[in-house]
């Protein structure tokens, strides 16, 4: 599944770039998940969080965390995401 923000990883991984409201994002991850994706990313470059949602779990990283997930298997810094 591919559209407007949408950017599908390799090996059962989503971002979503926060294009759509709630129930738009809400809808897409519930199908993605639904349809084998482990791993749902949510990026908000307006409040500089990324959400991560993998099994029924969803944790939110701020600009200074690190992110380390089931995909990608490596630990990702959030604020290289937003250029910081």
């Amino acid at each position: 599944m591919q559209g407007e923000g949408i950017f599908a990883g390799g090996h059962g991984g989503v971002v979503d770039a926060g294009l759509g409201a709630v129930d738009e994002i809400t809808d897409k991850m519930s199908i993605c998940m639904a349809n084998g994706c482990v791993s749902f990313w949510i990026v908000d470059p307006k409040r500089k969080r990324v959400s991560v949602t993998e099994g029924d779990v969803t944790k939110h990283y701020g600009v200074v965390a690190s992110i380390s997930c089931l995909l990608p298997a490596e630990e990702v810094r959030v604020g290289e995401i937003f250029g910081c």
